[in-house]
C-alpha cells in the first residue's frame, strides 16, 4: 500500500510493549518499509516525544529516504475513511509538498486544496526529504523551549510547528485517515481517550 511512502517509522517506548502489540498491526500494510524507533524517555514527557521525533526525521535524512511517514504508536486507522483518505493522499504525494497529515485536531485548513493553517497531533504524518532539516530546526526550538518553560501548549511539538504551517506547504487529508487509541499516556501520566477531538 502507498508505495509512494519510501519508509514509515513508529515511535515505541521500550516499556510500551501494550502498545508495540497493537500498533503493528496497524502498520502491517506498508510490509517490510516499517521500522521501530525507541522512543526517547524523559520525566517531562512531551521533551522525550519531540526528542524522539527529531531523531526519527535525522534517521531518515542521514538513509537519505525521499520521504519518510512518522507514525506514534498510538495510531489507529478509521476503517470507514480508509479508501478515500488513501486516495487523497496519494494525489498528495503526486504533487509538490513539505509535509502531508494523515489525521489531527483543532483543523484550520483549506476544504478545497486541503492546505492546513494550523492543527494539532503528531500521530501521523509524512515528510518530504527537502524539508527534513526545516521542521528538525523548528522542532528543536521547540523542545528548547520545553526545556526552560515546561509550557506544552506553547512549545509542545504538535503546537509550536503553526508558525510552519502558516508559510509552507503543509496538507491533511480529509476525510483524516486515523484517530488515537484509547491508552495510558507517558505525556499525560493518564489514561487519554481523545477520539472526541478528531473529525471524521
Amino acid at each position: 500500500m502507498l508505495e509512494e511512502i519510501a519508509s514509515v517509522v513508529f515511535i515505541n517506548l521500550a516499556k510500551r510493549t501494550d502498545r508495540l502489540a497493537q500498533i503493528v498491526p496497524e502498520l502491517a500494510c506498508f510490509g517490510e518499509r516499517v521500522e521501530r524507533l525507541e522512543a526517547i524517555e524523559n520525566s517531562f514527557g512531551a521533551i522525550g516525544c519531540t526528542l524522539s521525533h527529531i531523531r526519527a526525521l535525522q534517521n531518515a535524512k542521514d538513509a537519505n529516504k525521499k520521504n519518510v511517514l512518522i507514525v506514534e504508536d498510538d495510531f489507529m486507522w478509521l476503517p470507514e475513511n480508509k479508501a478515500a483518505g488513501v486516495a487523497r493522499l496519494k494525489a498528495f504525494l503526486a504533487k509538490p509538498y513539505d509535509v502531508i497529515m494523515l489525521t489531527g485536531t483543532s483543523i484550520h485548513m483549506d476544504k478545497a486544496s486541503g492546505r492546513v493553517g494550523f492543527a494539532c497531533c503528531g500521530t501521523a504524518y509524512v515528510v518530504a526529504e527537502h524539508y527534513y532539516d526545516t521542521l528538525i530546526a523548528n522542532m528543536k526550538e521547540g523542545v528548547l523551549g520545553l526545556m526552560k518553560t515546561k509550557v506544552k501548549p506553547q512549545y509542545a511539538l504538535d503546537v509550536y510547528w503553526r508558525t510552519l504551517m502558516q508559510r509552507d506547504l503543509w496538507f491533511m487529508v480529509q476525510p483524516i485517515l486515523a484517530t488515537q487509541r484509547p491508552s495510558y499516556s507517558d505525556i499525560e501520566n493518564r489514561v487519554v481517550d481523545y477520539g472526541y477531538l478528531f473529525k471524521r
